[in-house]
């Protein structure tokens, strides 16, 4: 049986291992979209991931400079756009994950948070600079991803600063964690999009939990 073709962003040359390996322990084949790629490539995959990376650019959304802002990637988040407006068109595939959450948001008209802490504070620790970082997180009962996962609470790897603030239109907020951070949203009417604010993909060469949200995306594909 052929093997579904999973599109992945990613910055040029940069080979997203945890993602590839992920994808191949679901059976499917990886590859790669760097930025610049166009809305055509729907039409050579069979799913989508719209993997993590740099933050969304600020004056996608309204915000305002900050100091731990990071490097703008313009051509990488008009591509990321424009896919999954047409993804979302299609009814297509997809999995946004981090950064992907955040730009599902954004092309809903929502906005982020630029700085977790200056809302949250610190009481759930979501970015440790060369650490790996872990917290649970809490789904809501008959979600996606609550169904995939087989339960409503587990434990993900997180790496990241920004995080959903106002919501777009016609998500729902699937997860939290702890401290209120949106974790993930789903958007109803469509056959399978799901958006996750931590890397599941980064602990589920280990984690049952995680690999299981790869392998439901294959299965879906094919």
């Amino acid at each position: 049986m052929k093997r579904p073709v999973i599109g992945i962003t990613c910055e040029p040359d940069i080979v997203p291992p945890f993602y590839e390996d992920t994808v191949r322990r679901a059976g499917g084949e990886p590859l790669q979209i760097a930025p610049g790629t166009g809305v055509e490539i729907l039409d050579a995959i069979d799913g989508l991931i719209i993997s993590g990376g740099t933050d969304v650019d600020i004056d996608l959304y309204g915000g305002s400079p900050h100091p731990e802002q990071q490097e703008r990637k313009p051509i990488r988040d008009q591509m990321e756009i424009d896919l999954l407006k047409r993804a979302i068109e299609r009814d297509f595939p997809t999995f946004c994950i981090c950064r992907g959450s955040q730009v599902l948001n954004v092309v809903r008209g929502g906005t982020l948070h630029q700085h977790v802490p200056d809302v949250y504070g610190e009481t759930v620790v979501h970015r440790d600079v060369g650490n790996p970082c872990f917290h649970p997180v809490t789904m809501e009962a008959d979600s996606l991803v609550s169904r995939i996962i087989g339960r409503n609470q587990t434990r993900v790897h997180s790496i990241h600063h920004q995080a959903i603030a106002d919501l777009g239109a016609d998500l729902v907020v699937t997860a939290r964690s702890p401290d209120g951070v949106i974790e993930a949203v789903e958007l109803p009417g469509h056959s399978w999009l799901l958006a996750v604010q931590w890397h599941p993909e980064r602990s589920a060469a280990s984690d049952p939990d995680q690999q299981v949200l790869f392998d439901t995306l294959v299965r879906r594909c094919r």
